[in-house]
């Protein structure tokens, strides 16, 4: 009788240990660690996150790229369960997620924390396609990506020629409207690239410019709002629907629009940090009016075109910017 019962005893334990295993959740993002986002919102975010599920979740982290180096591929790595959550760029995967170069339209959105909110909103409305195959935890951006360049250029007429690194097609199509010519091309892989001479200039977000080591290649850069590329912080479906009923509710604590917020918060201070840098060193060069009117004139059309290309475009830009003039009322 006591052997059976020791073995039931032993069994017991063991179902106990095993019900009290945390969920491993990989987070992957090609961020360094020391990107202020990194150290002041979604560390303290994971730590939140594991306190408030019971010890139902423990994340493991890989940054800097070290699990997905290629930013195109890290939608399809999600997907397919090489990592379980990150901060996903939907430039570099337009045919997933569709509708997010809305947020790239020069003029559209002025700064990250509007991205934020109109990402999030436009998200919960249901305008945003392939959103409803990952669990969105925030949406955010960097800030209005600007023109940084190799060599010093002082006005958009500058820019004709030259080959310039962009992340996704609304960026491209701008670049093209300039008379410039659009070079696809990983984050990661920028400072590399920019020195060899691959390309002449970037546009991106002033914040990536340290966050990937380019600044010291840089010698000029255009004050101009190009605007900013959409962030999504999701994890996937298939591994959100597997977690525990504790875990779930963590999640849901701490996800939402204030959390979009503060990592937009944290991408455009640290841009303006950036630009500060630039303008103090003399190398950021301000638009005349005559190259305000280009702009203008290039940006029109792209706009025009994405509202006939996307589906309901017209009616999602009205509700973006909608939610854009109420937000404004705000501030």
């Amino acid at each position: 009788m006591r052997p059976i019962l020791a073995l039931a005893g032993l069994l017991a334990a063991h179902a106990c240990q095993a019900a009290a295993d945390p969920v491993t959740i990989r987070f992957s993002t090609t961020l360094p660690t020391f990107a202020p986002v990194a150290t002041e919102v979604i560390v303290p975010w994971i730590k939140d996150v594991e306190a408030d599920s019971g010890g139902t979740i423990k994340f493991q982290q890989f940054w800097g790229g070290q699990l997905v180096s290629n930013q195109p591929r890290e939608f399809d790595a999600l997907m397919n369960g090489v990592f379980d959550v990150g901060a996903l760029v939907p430039a570099f995967y337009v045919q997933a997620l569709p509708d997010s170069p809305i947020f790239a339209l020069p003029g559209v959105v002025r700064n990250a924390e509007e991205a934020a909110v109109g990402g999030w909103k436009m998200n919960e409305a249901g305008l945003l396609r392939g959103m409803d195959k990952l669990y969105v935890i925030a949406t955010y951006s960097n800030d209005p990506g600007g023109l940084h360049f190799r060599r010093v250029v002082t006005s958009l007429d500058g820019v004709k020629g030259l080959k310039i690194r962009v992340s996704g097609p609304e960026e491209a199509k701008i670049v093209e409207a300039l008379g410039a010519a659009p070079v696809g091309m990983n984050v990661a892989d920028m400072a590399d690239a920019l020195s060899r001479g691959v390309y002449d200039g970037t546009l991106n977000g002033w914040s990536a410019n340290h966050l990937f080591r380019v600044t010291p290649l840089l010698k000029s850069h255009l004050d101009v709002s190009l605007g900013v590329r959409q962030f999504v912080f999701a994890m996937s479906r298939t591994t959100y629907d597997r977690l525990p009923d504790a875990a779930k509710a963590s999640l849901a604590k701490h996800r939402g629009l204030d959390l979009s917020i503060r990592m937009a918060q944290a991408m455009e201070q640290d841009g303006e940090r950036e630009r500060a840098d630039a303008k103090a060193l003399g190398t950021l060069y301000p638009l005349s009016p005559a190259d305000e009117v280009l702009l203008k004139q290039a940006s029109a059309p792209l706009i025009d075109k994405w509202i006939a290309d996307a589906p309901d475009g017209a009616r999602k830009l009205a509700f973006l910017q909608q939610v854009l003039a109420g937000y404004r009322k705000t501030q």
